[in-house]
């Protein structure tokens, strides 16, 4: 990702400097050749034969032009480089005469560059051409001609430009990125001066552009940048400036209107303003924002402001439309040119980006209140409104956390850099006063849970029953907030009513649905496998039955939804950890579904055996569990796990979503004990038995099908006792015959952990 977020940032980088480059470099050549016309019918040998000090101004201008860009000129040299075009102007207005009293031609222009400025450089047809329609941009006027009070109005375009330029030359080597970051930040303030110049300098050019009377065509700009290469030699500005045209139009489209190919007289101050907003944006984050911990202190200072920023720049391309909408056809054209210019991750195909817009704005961010949802076509202010303020909480919630630092901190200074415990942050967090009370009550209720869950640094989840053994370091706060609002978003936007159902969350069916618009986003990704299509109901039944949260209602709740999230990136953490040392040193036999190696079967079950206290080190009660077994008894582990992942033991080859599974089993079993083990026997005893049963119930009916409690209870209370279901005739007649009426053998329940892990493998096995 960091490596795409590069690309795409030096394309902005060279998008915008070029932009800048030829607008500054084309108006000084229309504008220095405009100063002193020629007319028509005059040689070079004539009565134009001028000797005055600023001839071949241009010529000895052009180094200091080529210095300012790469940050090298003078504030004298850049004077020189206006004030030869300025004095020409002034020169060419009271000394020279065209064939026409009032004006001057387009001819007479081309004339007089080529005889006085350009030496053996030609001015084609065409290029005169689109440099008198880029006059009429700037100016006004007719395309053939230019008026004295064209004139004298350049030299206030002149007047202009000169400020502008020289309020950015001290910032020139910063604004093209040949400052580096360690520069930079030698002065913070500077940087932010230097934002502060470009934002104004574009918004200038904006203004100035604004002065004419025709609209532009950007085909018009791709010629002239093609006949300009002559002119500068050695430049590949205009080359660059060409590939990024469409990007211009897609760019335009989105913060204006369409046609993003066709520029209105009084789209160019807003276009080119929030142009100097996007790069000042960038090079915000790529200055000020690098180096920085940028979800605390002057990093996320920083954070909060590039997301003002960004939010008022996304609004204003909304507002700009008639509809109050960007409409998803614009959308769309916009992951086409990122996809042109390879922006992305290759494997995220464009109609999966394109499905997954809609499925944004249409579904997670248009979310129903009592079973209706607005109908959607693009992104519109009430989305846009929905996007601000899930990351404004996000954001938020960040700033408060840094209270809750300094508060714990007075009383032990050790909390400025060390994590605080669970029970102190329950203490403070309530206390805060933030703009954003829901996201705070959310994260309020998952730090009161009864059975809390906390993370280490490589975020795996810590699974203790005991409060004293939990606390937030900054990390791990920092892992809260963004599961907590990626759960909101996704439970509220497919929820019945997102108030009403805020903490209840969504049924089967709507989960069903969200895995199935963003089934193909997982495919690409390759976090779903592309046959699976039953994920979601697995992931549904689980999250209802074990996690800390879990309370098998029928319903995936906030909690549960919060938990499965934790799981899933903890037991990533140690599957991959396994995957890729068994990668190197067992047989590759074939691929996975999503094509990496798939790996020979019993190498895995003996390097596992070898690497287990290792590879699964954050679960300390199964690394126990494994040393107590001896290297004998490993293969019943293995077994319940095998059973457990793929509800039999087969020689096929494993996969990573086998061993994300095996991992997941062994966390599901560590919820159990987390939550119902009270006296932290490392047991599953009676009276803990009967607590947990209410969500085992459900399974332990569709495996068996019974339906009376009396029976699936002394089910239950036999597989925990023994750890897997009668199966031999004699066990079945004991169940029969003896278990069934014999409560008081039902209060001899004493399950350790494999025990339990019989059962999950069982019951798998039954599905």
């Amino acid at each position: 990702m960091g490596s795409q977020c590069s690309g795409i940032a030096m394309k902005i980088r060279e998008h915008v400097i070029v932009c800048l480059s030829v607008v500054t470099l084309s108006f000084s050549f229309v504008m220095t050749g405009c100063s002193v016309a020629t007319q028509d019918n005059v040689t070079p040998a004539g009565p134009l034969k001028l000797t005055l000090p600023q001839q071949e101004c241009l010529e000895k201008s052009m180094p200091y032009i080529q210095q300012f860009f790469q940050g090298t000129v003078s504030e004298e040299n850049l004077n020189d480089a206006w004030n030869c075009t300025s004095d020409a102007l002034t020169m060419f207005t009271t000394s020279v005469r065209g064939s026409n009293p009032d004006y001057y031609t387009s001819r007479e222009l081309r004339t007089f560059l080529e005889t006085f400025f350009l030496g053996d450089i030609k001015v084609s047809d065409q290029l005169l051409i689109e440099a008198m329609r880029l006059k009429q941009i700037l100016i006004g006027g007719a395309a053939d001609r230019i008026t004295r009070p064209e004139l004298a109005q350049a030299q206030n375009i002149i007047a202009a430009l000169r400020i502008e330029t020289q309020r950015l030359r001290p910032f020139v080597r910063l604004i093209s990125m040949n400052e580096t970051v360690d520069e930079a930040l030698k002065d913070p303030a500077r940087v932010e001066a230097g934002l502060q110049a470009l934002q104004t300098a574009t918004a200038t050019l904006g203004g100035l552009f604004s002065g004419g009377t025709e609209q532009y065509d950007t085909d018009h700009l791709e010629v002239m940048l093609k006949e300009l290469k002559p002119v500068f030699k050695n430049w590949n500005g205009p080359e660059k400036a060409i590939n990024y045209l469409p990007t211009f139009g897609v760019i335009k489209t989105l913060l204006l209107n369409p046609a993003g190919n066709r520029i209105a007289p009084n789209e160019w101050q807003p276009l080119l303003t929030n142009a100097g907003r996007i790069y000042a944006l960038y090079l915000r984050g790529h200055y000020l924002m690098a180096k920085q911990e940028l979800m605390l202190g002057a990093g996320l200072k920083q954070l909060m402001l590039a997301y003002e920023e960004a939010a008022s720049i996304l609004r204003s391309g909304i507002e700009a439309k008639p509809a109050k909408m960007i409409k998803f056809t614009q959308l769309d054209d916009a992951v086409n040119e990122i996809y042109r210019l390879d922006l992305v991750n290759s494997n995220v195909r464009d109609t999966t980006v394109k499905t997954l817009i809609r499925v944004l704005f249409q579904k997670i961010l248009n979310p129903a209140t009592k079973g209706v949802r607005p109908s959607v076509k693009g992104l519109t202010l009430t989305a846009f409104d929905h996007i601000y303020s899930q990351g404004a909480s996000f954001l938020e919630m960040q700033r408060a956390w840094e209270s809750v630092i300094a508060k714990a901190s007075e009383t032990d200074s050790r909390y400025r850099t060390s994590p605080i415990p669970l029970s102190t942050v329950r203490q403070i967090w309530p206390q805060l006063t933030t703009g954003y009370p829901l996201a705070q009550e959310d994260l309020k209720r998952l730090f009161n849970i009864d059975s809390p869950i906390t993370y280490r640094e490589n975020d795996t989840v810590i699974f203790d029953s005991r409060i004293s053994q939990h606390a937030l370091s900054q990390r791990a706060f920092n892992s809260y907030n963004w599961k907590s609002l990626a759960t909101r978003m996704i439970l509220n936007g497919y929820s019945t009513d997102a108030t009403k159902n805020r903490y209840s969350g969504v049924t089967q069916t709507q989960l069903q649905t969200f895995f199935n618009d963003v089934h193909d986003l997982g495919v690409d990704l390759e976090i779903l496998e592309p046959k699976d299509d039953q994920l979601w109901k697995t992931s549904f039944g689980e999250s209802n039955m074990f996690m800390v949260s879990s309370e098998n209602d029928g319903l995936l709740s906030y909690f549960e939804g919060f938990d499965f999230f934790s799981y899933t990136l903890g037991a990533g953490v140690m599957s991959m950890r396994v995957y890729n040392d068994i990668k190197g040193v067992c047989p590759h036999l074939g691929a996975d579904p999503f094509g990496r190696p798939a790996m020979d079967m019993p190498c895995y079950r003996k390097r596992n055996q070898e690497m287990f206290a290792k590879a699964f080190a954050e679960l300390p009660t199964w690394v126990k569990v494994y040393n107590d077994l001896g290297p004998a008894q490993f293969s019943q582990l293995q077994e319940g796990l095998e059973k457990g992942t793929r509800g039999s033991v087969s020689e096929e080859p494993i996969t990573t979503s086998d061993l994300t599974r095996v991992t997941m089993i062994m966390e599901y079993i560590e919820s159990i004990y987390v939550r119902y083990d009270v006296n932290r026997s490392g047991t599953i005893e009676y009276p803990e038995a009967q607590k947990a049963f209410p969500l085992f119930k459900e399974l332990l009916q569709e495996a068996s099908g019974f339906k009376d409690d009396r029976k699936l209870f002394a089910l239950f209370s036999y597989l925990l006792t023994y750890g897997k279901p009668p199966t031999s005739i004699s066990e079945k007649v004991y169940w029969q015959l003896v278990w069934l009426s014999s409560e008081d053998k039902w209060k001899q329940v004493h399950a350790d952990r494999m025990k339990i892990l019989g059962i999950v493998g069982a019951l798998s096995t039954k599905k």
